[in-house]
């Protein structure tokens, strides 16, 4: 009886077009590469490769940049369905909580806006060639899922001594046990790349976090997972879109 309520559950949120949040967070400060996110990259501020490519989306409803700093505001207000959130000081700290930084964007644009979201996404600039198509994966195979969380992973790889390391079995990713006596040959292993997280709102507000230990992933070879956390990445991430066309052309 439980199994046939769950099943009509999905049904019921699969039939809904759910309701998306993709938050854009955007510092100022740097310590590693300062005022990275209006820094141009291949003649565009770093931060408008994510805004455009979140303005292509069908699934998200609201896209939000959360900001201490004026000009990277400034930059984003030329995209005039993206909501400015200035971040207050509190939430500037270095390795500030990031689900402290959405949730507050998340209050601030529901109560000012009427609006009661239901999937929460967080879409950091230091990841400047996601597509959108990769964003509207990672709604869709969230939505009506099991899951509550969805993240995006670069992989397979060969496993490491690294403790983030994951596993997908039945399509869903799971935390896997560094304690394992054997692994076998044939095992793959993923890792966070940092360019989506995604959560239902239920469960972002209860756990007060957009990971757990059973996600949806969504899968991105190595051209799409940069991160950009110094001025190597930053001039790799520069290479890597000067030869996009000629890649998949």
């Amino acid at each position: 009886m439980e199994d046939l309520r769950r099943q009509k559950k999905v049904k019921l949120l699969k039939n809904k077009k759910p309701k998306v949040l993709a938050v854009i967070p955007a510092k100022k400060i740097s310590r590693r590469l300062p005022y990275k996110n209006i820094k141009l990259l291949h003649g565009l501020p770093l931060i408008c490769w994510t805004i455009k490519e979140s303005l292509k989306s069908k699934y998200l409803t609201k896209i939000c940049v959360s900001s201490d700093c004026e000009k990277t505001l400034e930059i984003a207000s030329n995209y005039e369905s993206v909501i400015l959130v200035k971040r207050p000081k509190n939430l500037c700290k270095p390795n500030i909580d990031n689900y402290k930084v959405v949730d507050h964007s998340l209050s601030h644009i529901e109560k000012n806006n009427n609006l009661y979201f239901d999937i929460i996404l967080l879409l950091q600039p230091t990841s400047p060639i996601r597509s959108y198509r990769h964003i509207d994966q990672s709604v869709k195979n969230l939505w009506g899922s099991k899951c509550n969380t969805v993240a995006s992973v670069k992989g397979p790889l060969n496993k490491t001594r690294d403790p983030n390391l994951k596993k997908i079995k039945n399509k869903t990713m799971i935390p896997w046990c560094s304690h394992a006596r054997s692994v076998s040959s044939m095992e793959k292993f993923y890792i966070y790349n940092a360019s989506i997280y995604g959560a239902k709102r239920e469960y972002f507000k209860k756990k007060k976090k957009l990971t757990s230990n059973q996600e949806i992933p969504i899968l991105m070879d190595k051209f799409y997972s940069i991160d950009i956390d110094d001025i190597f990445d930053f001039k790799v991430a520069e290479s890597y879109i000067r030869c996009k066309d000629d890649i998949f052309s």
